[in-house]
């Protein structure tokens, strides 16, 4: 009974070893000094500077595209791509809403608040995809594929998740924003939106409208869903939520880079590459 004994306390001292171990690791990182953040403009965050430029994204696109494009070709498909029109204007488009939508804080525009709620800059540009000649769908995941291999496999998003690793981790669970969180979902709460955290009103079906004219547009915005926007505004400002939530996550975002380094560097070498000769 003792052997047993010492050795079921040897075990659970182990498992306490490892699980310290863990909790060490996704300790919250310090945060420095909170800035008040009232419009969309103050945004900005230390991981930034490693993000491709619109331009290297848009090289990217291009040099995916051909090889597209060329795989179609030989396949009998000539005249296919995979390169949106108006590529240049779209990845503008993005990277503002990559910081005016997130999940982290969710809808943060408020002069886009009063004019279009809860609206996409992308409406109105819906219709803008053509149709692609028809394929076969082996030819389709080839050449889709050789796409891919041409740009060394790169998703081509505009935020973090480009990076080595996927980017830093989200700060959505830390516990400092958390906190922020909650005293923006009771100021919601109190104004008669009961949400609970911040993406949730921009996937609220209310707010979701659809395309109804032929040139892509959907009908504008409502007053409710204008009230709504500007009331989520409002709070956000009332409790300093995105200023709180883009400190934290800049704290992230330094330990990711500290423990990248290298790999961003190469990250970026990889860049060059592809967008200087469309090779690796």
């Amino acid at each position: 009974m003792r052997r047993a004994r010492v050795i079921r306390l040897a075990v659970l001292a182990a498992v306490a070893a490892v699980t310290a171990t863990g909790c060490g690791a996704e300790t919250e990182p310090p945060v420095g000094s909170i800035d008040v953040i009232t419009r969309e403009t103050q945004i900005s965050r230390p991981i930034d500077g490693y993000l491709p430029s619109g331009e290297q994204l848009r090289q990217l696109w291009q040099v995916r595209g051909a090889a597209t494009t060329a795989c179609y070709a030989e396949h009998g498909t000539p005249g296919r791509t995979n390169v949106p029109p108006d590529l240049a204007a779209r990845l503008r488009i993005q990277r503002q809403e990559d910081v005016t939508r997130t999940r982290l804080y969710g809808f943060f525009g408020p002069e886009d608040a009063r004019s279009r709620g809860y609206g996409s800059a992308f409406e109105g540009q819906r219709n803008l995809e053509m149709p692609a000649p028809w394929s076969r769908p082996e030819v389709v995941r080839q050449c889709e594929k050789a796409g891919s291999e041409a740009i060394g496999d790169l998703t081509l998003v505009t935020d973090e998740r480009i990076l080595p690793d996927g980017g830093p981790p989200s700060a959505t669970n830390d516990s400092r924003v958390t906190e922020a969180v909650s005293k923006w979902s009771a100021c919601m709460t109190r104004a008669g939106y009961p949400y609970q955290r911040p993406i949730d009103p921009l996937i609220d079906p209310k707010w979701q409208r659809p395309i109804s004219t032929q040139k892509g547009e959907g009908p504008p915005a409502t007053p409710a869903e204008i009230a709504a926007a500007t009331t989520d505004i409002g709070c956000k400002l009332d409790t300093n939520l995105v200023g709180v939530a883009v400190a934290v996550q800049s704290a992230y975002d330094r330990r990711y880079i500290a423990a990248h380094a290298d790999a961003l560097s190469r990250f970026k070498e990889r860049l060059l590459g592809y967008t200087r000769t469309g090779t690796t």
